[in-house]
């Protein structure tokens, strides 16, 4: 279940990022997509990989006011100790020389997150 919400983050972000207000899919290839991204913080043009066999989404920001780099979303192989799936996510990110301050996005990627889990949860319950 937390795999296909990843998934559905990936072709469907306005169901998870704040402030969302349009996205389009500029080419899409086999194995990623490049897509716009318009928020009401910023536009962003981004290729979304979506690596089946390790169960990670890379959202590579290819045109960002602020910041160049990779976002991933990831689940973990191993669940935790009580047997839960662990979402994880990393960012590698550097700020454009040209920008001034940088947006901190990390409340938008926790936010998302939390979504896609909420979503998730709501879904297995709905399954019971």
């Amino acid at each position: 279940t937390l795999w296909s919400v990843l998934k559905d983050k990936a072709e469907n972000p306005g169901r998870y990022v704040p402030g969302f207000i349009e996205s389009e899919v500029l080419e899409r290839n086999p194995d990623n997509m490049l897509c716009r991204l318009y928020t009401d913080r910023f536009d962003i043009v981004e290729r979304i990989t979506v690596d089946e066999d390790n169960h990670a989404v890379y959202f590579d920001l290819l045109d960002h006011p602020d910041v160049i780099g990779l976002l991933i979303n990831k689940i973990e192989k191993e669940p935790s100790v009580d047997g839960y799936l662990i979402l994880s996510y990393a960012y590698d990110w550097q700020q454009r020389q040209s920008s001034g301050e940088a947006d901190d996005m990390s409340d938008i990627i926790q936010n998302a997150l939390q979504r896609a889990k909420e979503i998730a949860e709501k879904q297995e319950e709905d399954k019971q």
